[in-house]
């Protein structure tokens, strides 16, 4: 009787021991797997070599100090944050160089591992880190995304001109959006807070120092797709008033009054309700 219960105990401890066993071993597999995925993770974020030669040159300009070889590596215009003037050719480049490049930046793109921090995000090309500089796929730096104390200096200054400049009534905002120029009117756009914008417009005829015709605030802004391509609305009375930007095509975009409350006007659908539709000639933003 007691051989049996011996066995049946020497048999249970067995079935356990084996199970654990197994069970470890499982996990160790499981671990193992674990390893391989990381593993794979990290190499998927390895720029491709196709595209680390596009952007070893900019480094290598960088790190030598080599300002005629990065001048040579801008797609111009290279836009700066408005009312910061675009730099517009490789002279006026070499000219404002250290306006953007400071030794913040320059740090930030010589310590920069051309494998990990550079990544290719589709037709948008190849950025650094999250953003910071794009570079096409032809290798030509097409944006850069960081501004400078230098810059900042810069552009708070030519905020303040901008305010002296205009009429009194428009003075209090926080940032200038933009300003065009259609075949009749002027027309600017600025930021009076958060997600606040307010249009003024003026005839052709009149300055920006004079009362404008139509103040109008609490317009919109939105994104029409990935592009950068967008619009504000604002309203008045039973009119909208919608400033189209185009940043993808060689047009600057247009500006339409609308009669009524309806959307139409976004495919030119119900085009009764068009009061007029501008183009827009000339653009500052």
């Amino acid at each position: 009787m007691y051989n049996t219960r011996y066995k049946v105990i020497i048999f249970l401890a067995i079935i356990i021991l084996t199970l654990t066993t197994c069970s470890k071993k499982e996990q160790a597999a499981n671990e193992v797997l674990s390893a391989k995925e990381i593993t794979n993770a990290f190499s998927e974020n390895i720029l491709e070599e196709e595209y680390q030669s596009l952007i070893r040159p900019f480094v290598e300009a960088i790190k030598n100090n080599n300002k005629e070889r990065i001048a040579d590596l801008i797609l111009y215009p290279l836009r700066r944050q408005y009312p910061i003037p675009s730099i517009n050719n490789r002279h006026e480049m070499l000219e404002r160089y250290n306006q953007v490049f400071d030794n913040t930046l320059i740090n930030i793109i010589k310590n920069s591992s051309v494998e990990t921090n550079w990544s290719a995000v589709g037709w948008r090309g190849i950025m650094l880190n999250d953003g910071l500089i794009w570079i096409d796929y032809d290798g030509q730096i097409y944006s850069i995304n960081y501004q400078s104390s230098q810059e900042r200096e810069i552009r708070n200054n030519n905020i303040l001109e901008i305010k002296n400049n205009l009429h009194e009534s428009l003075r209090d905002f926080e940032e200038p959006r933009l300003l065009c120029e259609t075949e009749n009117y002027i027309v600017r756009i600025d930021l009076l807070y958060h997600d606040n914008y307010r249009l003024a417009l003026w005839t052709k005829e009149k300055n920006q120092n004079e009362p404008p015709d139509i103040i109008i605030t609490n317009g919109e802004r939105t994104f029409d797709g990935s592009g950068g391509n967008h619009y504000y609305v604002f309203t008045d009375n039973n009119n909208q008033y919608i400033l189209f930007v185009d940043v993808l095509s060689r047009s600057y975009g247009n500006f339409i009054t609308y009669r009524g409350f309806d959307k139409d006007w976004y495919a030119r659908v119900n085009r009764n309700n068009i009061i007029s539709e501008e183009n827009i000639i000339r653009i500052e933003n």
